[in-house]
């Protein structure tokens, strides 16, 4: 008040943040996820995504898929992508920029090839990589804890795999390694915050 008097200008010009402006600047939250395109796929999947205050955040999702759909499809993995997330809006909203890690042991049967049967190497070899992703975070109705993402990257990844013919017991038959660059991450992804920006359990 006394500085609006001595500079001249009307105390009522002034304005103040709201609380809960001031509050999503320093947004903690805790979101359960699960990627609808993983869903299609048939893996199972669960991931968290934790704010970490202002804008950024840490996402990660995992998968364990132990089961095999049919002889010609098999996607058994256990994996896990975190991800260090920018959102342009603090508390976890609309457009964000990421970078991603890779990790991945896996022994799959793909429709592109279903003779051969594809895994990590001995076991004790992961797919492993990294890349850059962009996304948007939307809830169903404003202040609601459920919502949508959006989300897209690539990047690279380093594969050494054992190569089996895809029958029972089918025989290994060759060893190799690839190195990939392309599309490594996708998803239209259902969350649900289960803790506020506050901090509140509910």
């Amino acid at each position: 008040m006394i500085s609006a008097v001595c500079s001249g200008q009307n105390a009522d010009s002034l304005r103040v943040a709201p609380a809960d402006s001031v509050e999503s600047e320093q947004a903690f939250y805790l979101s359960l996820k699960n990627n609808l395109v993983y869903d299609a796929a048939l893996v199972a999947n669960l991931g968290l995504e934790i704010g970490l205050g202002g804008h950024f955040a840490l996402d990660i999702p995992f998968t364990f898929s132990p089961y095999d759909v049919s002889d010609n499809y098999r996607m058994r993995t256990l994996s896990v992508q975190p991800e260090l997330r920018y959102y342009f809006k603090p508390g976890g909203r609309r457009h964000y920029v990421g970078i991603h890690g890779n990790l991945a042991y896996y022994n799959v049967v793909t429709p592109f090839n279903t003779k051969t049967r594809y895994q990590d190497r001995d076991g004790k070899h992961p797919l492993y990589g990294g890349g850059i992703s962009y996304g948007y975070s939307l809830p169903f109705r404003k202040n609601n804890r459920w919502g949508v993402e959006f989300t897209i990257g690539a990047g690279y990844a380093y594969l050494d795999y054992d190569c089996y013919y895809n029958v029972d017991n089918g025989a290994w038959f060759n060893k190799d390694t690839k190195h990939y660059f392309g599309i490594d991450k996708a998803g239209v992804t259902i969350y649900y915050r289960i803790v506020d920006k506050r901090g509140k359990k509910k």
